[in-house]
C-alpha cells in the first residue's frame, strides 16, 4: 500500500520474521444497524490511525500487514477505506492520489457502501465517495491530525 505497510487477506504471516501482522478486527469495529454496509466510525479511523502510525514507528525495519478474512469483501473494504484515511492523515495524500495506491481494487475485490435497510439498494457509495468527504472534512478543519494526548478522548464520542 505505501512503503513498508501492506493489505493480505488469507494469508498466515507467522513464520515471516520480517513482518508484523496487524488484523483488522482487532483495530476496526463496525456496527451495523440492519444489513447496512457504511464506512466506519470517525472515531474508529482515529483509532486505527493510532495503531498503525505507532507500529510503523516501532517496526521501521519490518514490513507491516494488515490482514483481512480470507473472502470478506466488507472487511476488505473497510481496510481500503481506513488504510486510505491513514495516507490522508500522516502523508497528507489526496483522495486522487489514494485512488491512484488503490487502482487494482475493483468490484471482484470491494463492494460499495449501502445504507441501513434490508430492501433493495437503489444507491451505493465507492471509496472514492467517502475518501472525498473525509478529504473534505480535513480541509474544513473538522478532522484534524490526531494528536497522541487525545488518543483516549476519541471513545468518549463513539455512540455504540
Amino acid at each position: 500500500v505505501h512503503n513498508n505497510v501492506f493489505l493480505a487477506q488469507g494469508v498466515d504471516l507467522a513464520k515471516e520474521p520480517k513482518a508484523k501482522e496487524l488484523d483488522l478486527k482487532e483495530m476496526v469495529q463496525y456496527f451495523p444497524f440492519c444489513d447496512d454496509f457504511g464506512p466506519v466510525r470517525l472515531c474508529e479511523i482515529v483509532r486505527f490511525y493510532y495503531i498503525l502510525n505507532q507500529t510503523v514507528e516501532d517496526y521501521p525495519d519490518k514490513k507491516i500487514v494488515i490482514s483481512v478474512e480470507e473472502d470478506n469483501k466488507r472487511e476488505l473494504t473497510n481496510a481500503i477505506f481506513v488504510l486510505g484515511c491513514f495516507l490522508m492523515i500522516r502523508e497528507e495524500k489526496t483522495t486522487e492520489q489514494i485512488v491512484e495506491i488503490f487502482n487494482w481494487v475493483d468490484k471482484s475485490v470491494a463492494v460499495p457502501f449501502r445504507d441501513a435497510s434490508f430492501t433493495k439498494v437503489d444507491f451505493g457509495l465507492s471509496l472514492a465517495n467517502c475518501w472525498h468527504g473525509f478529504e473534505r472534512g480535513m480541509r474544513l478543519g473538522w478532522i484534524k491530525k490526531p494528536k497522541p494526548s487525545n488518543q483516549d478522548m476519541w471513545g468518549k464520542y463513539s455512540i455504540e
